[in-house]
């Protein structure tokens, strides 16, 4: 703290908890906790986490429902309404099944949400033999790695926005998602070497030798002109110094001019004089 308050760095702080996204008050069949806080997997599309958070604006609620895949890391599957009813959760599903094209077998773990306990839904996980996973009644860490998600989001994008309408956080959540490849956090999963790491980690090799590039071509650049200076400078003190000595030269000679004609004055006048007085002796 003491360092970022020398550099002039002020950390983002998240909000309170306003709304309330999880309704486990339902006749819906639960799915037992098949993970049981073990968040490790060895390939993606082996485990799933699912949850879903709200968004403030102007006109209301916005809800955004997400799949996270545990092994990348990535969120593989999203959904944004402005209600909370089941369809928002079916489409993040339907859309993480059409990316990822998972084998069955997967693990799908999520709250005990009447969106995720509802016929449609377990239907859909069935067609597709996914196994569901759900957490113990109000305990948020047999989901952590999914509501860590979400807290991240509201205060790197969120929570110090004011958004006047929904589309404007449907653009904003879309950039986020699509356009950031989460890292792992090394608490949750130490070791791991996940594939958006490596390609994360490429693309970084690759900007920095670009930027690299880019610097040293712009050093080159600023060293031309830099020259052309000089050369210039050097020039104009050349013309200078020329220009300077032949108007020195042009004063010489006008003084040496002066000079001689000051000095055949006397010497003519001196021979006037005898020629006045040869005369005079004559007559």
């Amino acid at each position: 703290e003491r360092l970022m308050r020398r550099a002039g760095l002020r950390g983002l702080a998240a909000l309170p908890r306003r709304a309330r996204t999880t309704d486990s008050r339902h006749g819906y069949p639960i799915a037992p906790n098949r993970l049981g806080r073990n968040f490790t997997a060895q390939a993606p599309n082996q485990v799933w986490l699912a949850d879903l958070t709200y968004i403030p604006t102007g006109e209301g609620w916005l809800y955004l429902a997400a799949i996270l895949d545990m092994h990348t890391r990535k969120i593989v599957g999203w959904s944004m309404r402005q209600t909370l009813h089941t369809e928002i959760a079916l489409e993040a599903l339907n859309m993480a099944i059409e990316r990822q094209r998972p084998a069955p077998g997967l693990i799908h773990h999520s709250d005990r949400g009447i969106q995720y306990a509802a016929e449609a839904y377990r239907s859909a996980l069935a067609r597709q033999g996914i196994t569901p996973s759900m957490s113990r009644k109000g305990d948020c860490w047999d989901n952590a790695p999914m509501e860590s998600f979400f807290p991240t989001l509201k205060t790197e994008r969120v929570h110090h926005r004011v958004y006047a309408t929904r589309n404007q956080p449907r653009r904003d959540l879309f950039h986020y998602i699509e356009g950031f490849e989460q890292s792992p956090s090394p608490a949750l999963s130490p070791g791991l070497h996940q594939p958006s790491r490596r390609r994360a980690q490429s693309r970084l090799t690759l900007s920095t030798s670009s930027a690299e590039d880019q610097s040293t071509k712009t050093g080159e650049d600023h060293l031309t002109v830099r020259l052309i200076t000089i050369i210039v400078s050097e020039l104009k003190c050349i013309i200078l110094c020329l220009l300077i000595s032949k108007a020195s030269d042009g004063e010489s000679q006008a003084r040496n001019a002066r000079h001689n004609h000051e000095s055949a004055q006397p010497a003519d006048h001196v021979a006037s004089q005898k020629l006045i007085l040869h005369m005079g002796r004559q007559r």
